[in-house]
Formats: C-alpha cells, structure tokens, sequence
C-alpha cells in the first residue's frame, strides 16, 4: 500500500498492535519481504539497506519473548555485514520508540560518538554517507521527505517539521502536520549523551504524541527547547524508501 494514499487520523493504540490488528500473527520485522529463494526478512532488509560502515555497532531493543526466535539471526547478519551486535530485551512494551532507544542506553560503548537510530520496518534505497555529512551541521539531524500535501494543523500518521533555510528545523510534531517535510525513520545524534539529554528533557515536558506514545520525533522538539540545532536531512535525487 502506498503510503502516499494511506492518510489516516492518529489513534490511541497499544504500542506494537496495528499489525496484529491487521491479522498478522507473527513477528513484524520477520515477515518476508520478497518472494526470492534466500526470502529475505524485514529486518535483514532494514539493516543492509541502512548502508552504515563496517565495523559500526548495532543494538536490536526488543522484546524478551521474540529473541529465541530473532536473536541468533540478528546476530549472524551482523557478521556477514561486518558489524558489532547487542541485544536489548525488555520484558514489556516500551512507551514508544523513544523510549525503547532510551533502555538501550547501557549497551552504547561510547557516549560521546555519534548515534543513529533507524526503523526496523523501512527499506531504504539512499546514500548513508551523503546523510551523515549533512547531519554534522547540527546537534541533531533526521531524514525527511515530502508523502503529500496535508493542511498545517492537521491529524496525521506522520511525524512532520517545520524546515527553514539551510535545512534548519523551527518546530518538530508527531501525528500532527506543522510543515511540509515528513520523517523518514533514520534520526542522527551528534553524541548519544545528546540524545539521552533530550530524552530526559522530552521526559521531563511531558512531551508524547496523541496516542499517548514517547517518539524520537519529540526528543528534537526537547532539543530546540534547550537551544540546540537540529536539521533536516531530504531524501537526494534517486534516493527512496520503502515503509
């Protein structure tokens, strides 16, 4: 389904039920996404297409139930690709992506380098590099493109920024259109103390989208709130994804 047609009002949900709500009954990120021999998963397709340099390390947050059937995968795509693997699992959903990136926080190694915290749903057809150097302007930096048009103001499924000259962002929303750029799903963090900070600060506010959920999105609208620059990053010319 494209998501250029797929416009609907946000909704308080369980974190993590639309899918089964839809009739799939298992993992997400294990569905198939091809019909090729090898039949590649979700997640297999969401890391090689993410494009990040070998030797960077990974860190999978997931439920403790699904890592008998996950983590050993994870683990082996990760050597293929040439990448470190941790896996966080946590006993009951999280309040949201941002917080299942926040009970990561003991499997980063470095607190001081930079951090990357990507979908584990989305495709992507793009250039890893090319978005990093742009992001590097700021304190923090996502991708975005343009789904289609919807009236400032409006409910939507998206997360949406108001993107200024040079690629500045003035304001960030979850669910809610306040600009013409929507998030992507692949956030940039000058350092992981970054984040971390502007999740205690979105924490603090009490910043969640209309659903009730903590997301990423909200840790840059925290950011902005303590003086520091975020960015936007557009998808380039021959550049997609696929959610």
């Amino acid at each position: 389904d494209s998501p250029r047609t797929n416009i609907a009002p946000a909704r308080r949900s369980r974190p993590g039920s639309r899918f089964r709500d839809y009739g799939f009954a298992g993992d997400k990120w294990l569905l198939p996404v091809d019909a090729s021999p090898r039949m590649t998963r979700m997640i297999e397709a969401a890391v090689e297409s993410l494009g990040a340099p070998r030797g960077a390390r990974f860190v999978f947050v997931m439920r403790e139930a699904q890592v008998p059937r996950v983590g050993h995968r994870l683990h082996a795509l990760c050597a293929r690709l040439g990448h470190a693997c941790a896996v966080v699992a946590l006993p009951a959903p999280s309040e949201g992506p941002a917080a299942s990136a926040w009970a990561a926080r003991g499997a980063i190694a470095d607190p001081d380098g930079p951090l990357v915290v990507s979908n584990s749903d989305q495709v992507l057809s793009w250039r890893f590099d090319r978005f990093v150097r742009a992001a590097k302007r700021f304190d923090g930096a996502f991708l975005t493109y343009r789904p289609y048009s919807v009236p400032r103001g409006a409910a939507d499924k998206h997360s949406w920024a108001d993107v200024r000259g040079g690629g500045a962002v003035a304001d960030v929303a979850e669910k809610v259109a306040v600009g013409d750029e929507a998030l992507v799903g692949v956030h940039w963090y000058r350092s992981a103390r970054v984040f971390l900070e502007a999740y205690e600060r979105m924490a603090a506010d009490g910043l969640r989208a209309p659903n009730g959920e903590q997301y990423l999105s909200l840790t840059y609208k925290a950011m902005l709130a303590m003086g520091r620059s975020v960015g936007a990053v557009p998808l380039g010319a021959g550049e997609a994804f696929w959610p």
